[in-house]
């Protein structure tokens, strides 16, 4: 099952390729993601200390997901709202 999701109307697009800075990796910082072919949003859960990998509490009751930092692009972040 895929974690498809349309992007918020308030959201603003973050610029193509952005990357995931140590304040967008901020544990509670909501996010939306591009990995692949699939969209993921979700809360900011744990992050590690190098930031390769962090945890996502997914929308839509789709758990607890670990995503390699190097197979995401960002697409919206609070701190583009």
């Amino acid at each position: 099952m895929k974690n498809s999701v349309n992007l918020p109307e308030k959201a603003s697009p973050a610029p193509s390729g952005m990357r995931l800075t140590p304040e967008i990796l901020t544990p509670g910082n909501k996010l939306t993601l591009r990995l692949g072919h699939e969209t993921v949003s979700g809360i900011v859960d744990e992050v590690m200390p190098d930031q390769s990998c962090f945890w996502v509490w997914a929308d839509g009751g789709m758990g607890r997901r670990m995503i390699d930092a190097r197979d995401a692009t960002l697409v919206t972040d609070a701190l583009t709202d």
